[in-house]
């Protein structure tokens, strides 16, 4: 609907893909994340939490990982190094266009691409993503879901994505005691009424 949004959100992605084509990423993430990738193309899900197999992440992201070693496998060496980058890329795009949809309809369009724009523009989501290669904005795009279906009242779609963003990233737990507090609240409200 609104050309400027998708002119931010080409920008943000073409910009991000830049930064990880140039950047070797963190040594550990995307070593870590490489490795966890080819071995799931290698073995598939049902083998791939094997005795005699490290693996510090929880099954959620191990799918998303999954086609990526699948795909960096058929490109050929140092494919699947790049594309582990892509999750979280693509989740800031996520991030992006949410955070307008919902500025957009609590206040005006330009007010919602500024603050879209905001967040495009923040070199810390370059950095953690695009650069480095961590995947902290898969569990962010999920958290930020969950929270604005908790605010709309949605919560058996809200705690769903919550374990969803749990099974992506364990430190998404974080989150936990403040939705447990919000789901309190919420049930003593609705009994005073």
């Amino acid at each position: 609907r609104n050309p400027l949004l998708v002119v931010l959100l080409l920008l943000a992605l073409f910009s991000r893909l830049a930064v990880a084509v140039l950047a070797p990423g963190f040594p550990v993430d995307v070593g870590s994340f490489s490795a966890l990738a080819n071995r799931m193309a290698e073995v598939g899900p049902g083998r791939f939490y094997a005795a005699g197999y490290f693996s510090d992440y929880p099954p959620g992201y191990m799918l998303i990982l999954w086609p990526l070693g699948w795909l960096g496998r058929l490109l050929g060496t140092g494919a699947t190094e790049t594309m582990v980058k892509l999750p979280g890329i693509l989740c800031d795009l996520g991030v992006i266009w949410l955070l307008y949809r919902v500025a957009e309809r609590k206040a005006s369009r330009k007010a919602a691409l500024w603050l879209a724009a905001l967040y495009a523009c923040n070199p810390l989501t370059y950095l953690a993503g695009a650069a480095w290669g961590q995947a902290d904005s898969v569990p962010s795009l999920l958290l930020l879901c969950s929270v604005l279906l908790i605010i709309d009242g949605r919560w058996k779609y809200a705690l769903p994505i919550y374990m969803l963003a749990v099974l992506m990233k364990p430190q998404a737990l974080m989150a936990g005691p403040l939705g447990l507090a919000a789901l309190v609240m919420d049930v003593a409200w609705r009994r005073k009424d």
